[in-house]
């Protein structure tokens, strides 16, 4: 059994998601929110900053079970950050974080497939249940 979690299972992006990737950069660049600049505090200055939690590198991006969205790439808060010339002081932690949550995950598909030899419909409804549950609310 497959698990797919992204758009697609190709490699190569297809001229769709070129054009749906440019209008998303399009609409958030529309959409942003200006604030308020009491005593010069914006821009940040880039410079050195820790992340921890899961959201610095599986940044939830539209929600999650039926607000979930299907992408080729999201960018993450660490992504962000980075490309925006801060430094993440806390790159050992993402990264152990994001080897766990894989492992588990493995851990998880492995599982699934010794149960699906002799699950139910019902169950196997349930199991899918649990595996949303687990990927969207419980981040490893």
């Amino acid at each position: 059994m497959k698990y797919y979690i992204k758009a697609s299972s190709s490699k190569s992006e297809s001229p769709r998601e070129r054009e749906h990737r440019r209008l998303a950069l399009e609409a958030a660049n529309e959409g942003i929110v200006l604030l308020e600049n009491k005593e010069n505090t914006l821009p940040i200055k880039p410079g050195p900053v820790a992340l921890f939690g899961a959201g610095a590198a599986f940044t939830i991006k539209g929600g999650t079970g039926s607000g979930e969205v299907n992408e080729r790439h999201s960018v993450t808060i660490a992504e962000g950050l980075e490309w925006a010339g801060f430094t993440i002081t806390s790159k050992d932690w993402l990264e152990d974080h994001k080897r766990q949550y894989f492992q588990k995950f493995e851990q998880f598909k492995k599982e699934q497939k010794r149960k699906n030899r002799t699950l139910s419909v019902k169950q196997l409804m349930s199991v899918s249940l649990n595996f949303i549950h687990i990927l969207h609310v419980y981040p490893f």
